[in-house]
């Protein structure tokens, strides 16, 4: 498996984590669960880990590119730009998780500076997760992309 593949399969998980993360957080809140919650920090903290090996398989994975024909030089750049954010917006994420599950095995709630914490910062990962990928999608993916662009 070479590095282009790797950076392919982990920089997925991430992008789903926070999504399923904050549907859990949700459920959480609606149904008064401290395991939905938990589980959310989980995937929170599982998307701040893998989000790292996706940041750092990037340039391999972009020297796997550099002999190949048709893929976007344009394209890798404001990925690689919008992926810094990325990394940095769940890399805080999943700190910030590790501190609520730490936090959860003395009491119940969280207090609100560090609950408000944790939702911006998934919201902002989601966000930039999202749009990294589209990005990235647009590396080698000649069919995904809109004439003109």
């Amino acid at each position: 498996m070479n590095a282009a593949r790797v950076h392919l399969l982990s920089a997925h998980v991430p992008v789903c984590a926070v999504g399923f993360g904050l549907l859990l957080w949700l459920a959480g809140v609606v149904r008064a669960s401290v395991d939905f919650r938990r589980a959310a920090f989980l995937l929170f903290l599982l998307a701040g880990l893998l989000g790292g090996l996706a940041y750092g398989t990037g340039r391999p994975a972009w020297r796997a590119l550099e002999n190949r024909t048709g893929w976007n030089a344009r394209a890798v750049r404001q990925h690689e730009e919008v992926a810094v954010l990325a990394l940095a917006s769940t890399s805080g994420l999943g700190l910030a998780a590790l501190a609520a599950l730490f936090w959860q095995r003395k009491a119940a709630r969280l207090p609100r500076g560090l609950s408000g914490l944790l939702l911006g910062l998934a919201l902002v990962s989601g966000v930039a997760l999202g749009w990294t990928s589209a990005l990235g999608g647009r590396v080698s993916h000649p069919e995904i992309v809109l004439p003109g662009r």
